[in-house]
């Protein structure tokens, strides 16, 4: 055989390995990195890169018993209504939800938590955070209370010792961040001026909300226009965790309607791609939520 020939059978080869290695991570969504590790020219497979996300994030959801509230407000002032149910968030972004990195992370926090008792938070205050001069976010302020106060930020530094990369909350001298701020946002308005309007406005009918962390949920969602669903639970502290037995996967998924101005113009469109944007991934629920008498909720798959 000639060297020629020798030599372009041992390019086609090449090729060939070279495509089987890059079209089935493609194929799965799979990072370059996964791919590298998992090469047949390695020959060595190890455990999924942890890669922090946007799609993810760790916090303290309260009970949907006692989103009406919450959400009434949330509806017509903030733009991820349809993609964030009601939270405070304690990690985000958090590492990227794939393979079996959630159940690790809900495990790590099993132990992290191990100190962290249930505590009770109340939900009255109003403040607000400016971005500019046309841009102030309105949230309501669960660290009011001193005790509840103390018990956020041990959460929070608890949850950052477990994943020492996820600072973005508490440490970030790039946007100017240097300690955690809990907070529930209410929605976005523009300026100082109207957040104040909106604030005043909202004291003389807004009703606290009050409702015991017993545990920290863990979301993720599949694209960035998708509603977040609560993938795993975890309960706090020792006790709770022997009488609730361990972390639970949920898999449940947020939907919230439109306002009701809008419900009428949903009977017409029967095309609901014809939605904004962001009511796009949350439509396929909107039918189901009037269905059940529902204007937001956690579904099963």
């Amino acid at each position: 055989m000639s060297a020629t020939l020798a030599g372009g059978r041992r390019r086609l080869r090449h090729r060939i390995c070279r495509r089987w290695l890059v079209l089935p991570g493609a194929c799965l969504g799979l990072g370059s990195s996964w791919i590298r590790s998992q090469s047949c020219l390695s020959g060595v497979s190890g455990p999924l890169p942890r890669a922090k996300s946007v799609k993810s994030a760790l916090v303290i959801m309260p009970p949907v018993e006692v989103w009406d509230g919450i959400q009434s407000v949330r509806q017509t002032n903030d733009k991820s209504f349809y993609r964030w149910m009601p939270h405070i968030n304690l990690l985000y972004p958090f590492y990227e939800d794939v393979g079996d990195l959630f159940e690790e992370a809900a495990r790590e926090m099993e132990i992290a938590l191990e100190g962290i008792q249930p505590f009770n938070l109340s939900l009255a205050h109003l403040s607000y955070f400016e971005h500019g001069k046309r841009s102030c976010t309105v949230w309501l302020d669960p660290a009011v209370d001193k005790e509840a106060g103390a018990s956020l930020a041990a959460l929070q530094s608890d949850l950052v010792g477990a994943f020492p990369d996820c600072t973005d909350l508490s440490s970030d001298e790039a946007r100017g961040i240097t300690r955690f701020v809990p907070h529930l946002s209410l929605g976005g308005w523009r300026g100082v001026k109207d957040a104040e309007q909106a604030i005043d406005t909202l004291k003389r009918s807004w009703r606290p909300v009050e409702f015991e962390v017993g545990s920290v949920c863990l979301l993720s969602r599949k694209s960035f226009d998708d509603p977040f669903q609560l993938r795993w639970e975890v309960p706090l502290g020792r006790d709770r965790r022997q009488q609730l037995a361990t972390s639970k996967l949920r898999n449940l998924k947020y939907a919230a309607a439109p306002p009701q101005r809008a419900d009428a113009e949903l009977e017409e469109v029967k095309d609901l791609w014809k939605l904004s944007p962001v009511q796009r991934p949350a439509s396929a629920q909107f039918r189901s939520l009037a269905m059940k008498g529902q204007s937001w909720g956690l579904f099963g798959q």
